[in-house]
């Protein structure tokens, strides 16, 4: 288990991929939608960053956010 603050979370993420879309606000909204789990203490957020990355690796599509198209995932909105 890896405890990271979500800026610091996402800059682990970025030194691995320099290319990535992720944005702080991004996974902001999967720890407010309960996408991932977190432990808030004060104002702080923190996240698992192994889960994190299981979450952005398969997560989502378990999770029924893209749909396979062959070799292409595409997204589709999701009824709640």
């Amino acid at each position: 288990m890896k405890l990271r603050m979500i800026k610091s979370g996402l800059n682990e993420i970025v030194g691995e991929d320099p290319n990535s879309s992720l944005t702080e606000y991004a996974i902001r909204q999967m720890v407010i939608n309960g996408e991932i789990s977190h432990i808030r203490r004060g104002r702080k957020i923190l996240i698992d960053l192994d889960e994190l990355k299981e979450y952005l690796s398969s997560g989502a599509r378990n999770n029924g956010i893209y749909a396979n198209t062959g070799n292409a995932y595409i997204m589709r909105k999701v009824k709640n």
